[in-house]
């Protein structure tokens, strides 16, 4: 079974993505970028998916550090703002395997966990 690392802000949609997906990965679930940091380093993720607006470290400086630390790790950004400039900066969209928005449609997301996961050996 896939490893899924959630990272939100909000309680509520890190228990609906559990709920949609529980059957079809594990996810582990992080109410902060930096906690979420915390959950990678003590445990092997196979894909990242995180809110964008967060306090703190919001989810583009988030991904920033995973891939410092994971550079081959997939990063999905889930979020609820459309912002174009993201979608048009160079360093965004090479840190970012997708960037979808909410509310996300449960067989496309599952589609592009799958693939951002690439091979994985059981």
């Amino acid at each position: 079974m896939l490893n899924v690392l959630y990272v939100d802000d909000e309680q509520i949609n890190l228990e609906l993505l559990e709920m949609a997906f529980r059957k079809d990965f594990k996810v582990h679930k992080s109410i902060s970028a930096a906690k979420g940091l915390d959950l990678l380093n003590k445990n092997s993720m196979d894909v990242i998916i995180s809110d964008l607006k967060m306090p703190g470290m919001d989810g583009i400086q988030f991904i920033r550090e995973v891939k410092k630390q994971y550079p081959a790790m997939n990063c999905i950004l889930l979020t609820g703002y459309y912002e174009p400039k993201l979608l048009n900066d160079p360093e965004v969209q090479s840190m970012l395997f997708k960037y979808v928005l909410k509310p996300f449609k449960k067989e496309e997301l599952r589609r592009l966990i799958v693939e951002a996961a690439g091979p994985v050996v059981n």
